[in-house]
C-alpha cells in the first residue's frame, strides 16, 4: 500500500485494533468527570478562558501522543486517532464544566489534532476566533473549544497564545481590524501546558499557536475538540451528546468531516484529502 493511501481495510475496527493494541474501540465505558464546574465557569465567563493542569497523567498523554506520532510516520492524516475511544474520553472527564458552560446536553462539534514541528519551525495556526456570534443574547455561551497537550507545549515550540477577554475591545463588538490586536499586544497570554493539561476557551476568543523555534526540544502535539449548545445548534453539530462516543463507522464520517473542515487553517497535505474522500465514500 502506497504511504498514507486509504485501503479497504481501514475502514474496519480490526486494522486499527492491530495497529495499537493497547487502545480500543467501542471497549471503553464512558469516563468519569474528573473536575469541578465552578472555577471553570468563573474563568470562561470573565476571561475567556482556563487551565486545568493534570487532567490525564503524563504517561497516559506520552501514549495518545505515540498513536499520533505513528499516524505521521505512515502519512495519514492525524485526525484518524480520533478512531480509539480514549481519545473521545475528554468529553467525560471534562463533563462537568462543559454541561456549567453549555447545558448537560450539549453535543460534540468538530475535533481536530495539531502538530508543531520542533525541527522546521513550524507555526500553529494563525490569530483567530473560532466562530464569531457565539455570545448569546443573555450572556451564555453557545459553543467552546476543549484542547489538551499531548506533549509539553513551551513558547518553544509553539504554545497557545490569547488575547483575554476582558482586556480585547473586540471581544463582544465583532470588530477584527489589526489596529484593535496592535493596541492590545502587551495583553497577550502564553499558556504554556504539561502534558496532559486542559485548556478551554469561548468562540470569541482571540487566540493562536506560537512558532516553534530551534531551542525546542520536540513537537508540540495536542488535540481539540469542539461543543455546542444543543438549544442552538450549528448545522454541522454531531448529534453526540456528553459523554457520548460515537461508533466506529460515524467516527470515520466526523474524521473526514473534520480533515475538509479544517482545510482554511493549516497546509493540508493531498494524500489526506483523498483519505477524507475515500471515507465519505463509504
Amino acid at each position: 500500500m502506497v504511504a498514507g493511501a486509504w485501503s479497504a481495510g481501514m475502514a474496519e475496527p480490526a486494522f486499527w485494533r492491530a495497529r495499537e493494541p493497547t487502545l480500543h474501540i467501542e471497549a471503553l465505558p464512558a469516563a468519569q468527570p474528573r473536575m469541578a464546574a465552578g472555577a471553570a465557569l468563573e474563568r470562561l465567563m470573565n476571561v475567556g478562558y482556563f487551565r486545568a493542569d493534570g487532567l490525564i497523567a503524563p504517561a497516559q498523554a506520552r501514549v495518545l501522543a505515540g498513536v499520533v506520532r505513528r499516524l505521521r510516520r505512515a502519512g495519514w492524516p492525524l485526525e484518524l486517532a480520533w478512531v480509539y475511544d480514549e481519545l473521545w474520553q475528554l468529553a467525560g472527564w471534562a463533563r462537568a464544566p462543559l454541561a456549567a458552560a453549555l447545558g448537560d446536553d450539549c453535543q460534540h462539534l468538530a475535533l481536530a489534532m495539531f502538530w508543531v514541528d520542533a525541527d522546521r519551525e513550524t507555526t500553529g495556526w494563525a490569530p483567530h476566533r473560532d466562530r464569531r456570534g457565539s455570545l448569546l443574547a443573555d450572556g451564555r455561551l453557545r459553543s467552546l473549544t476543549a484542547w489538551l497537550a499531548l506533549t509539553e507545549a513551551t513558547p518553544d515550540n509553539g504554545c497557545v497564545y490569547v488575547l483575554p477577554a476582558h482586556l480585547d475591545p473586540a471581544y463582544r463588538s465583532g470588530d477584527q481590524s489589526d489596529e484593535v490586536v496592535l493596541s492590545t499586544l502587551q495583553d497577550v497570554r502564553a499558556l504554556p501546558a504539561r502534558p496532559g493539561t486542559l485548556l478551554m476557551w469561548t468562540h470569541e476568543l482571540l487566540h493562536w499557536g506560537g512558532r516553534s523555534s530551534g531551542r525546542a526540544r520536540g513537537p508540540r502535539i495536542s488535540m481539540g475538540i469542539e461543543f455546542v449548545r444543543a438549544a442552538t445548534p450549528y448545522p454541522a453539530a454531531m448529534g453526540v451528546g456528553l459523554p457520548g462516543v460515537p461508533p466506529f463507522r460515524e467516527r470515520l464520517r466526523v474524521i473526514a468531516d473534520s480533515i475538509l473542515r479544517y482545510q482554511r487553517m493549516r497546509t493540508t497535505p493531498p494524500g489526506w484529502l483523498e483519505v477524507a474522500d475515500a471515507i465519505q465514500k463509504l
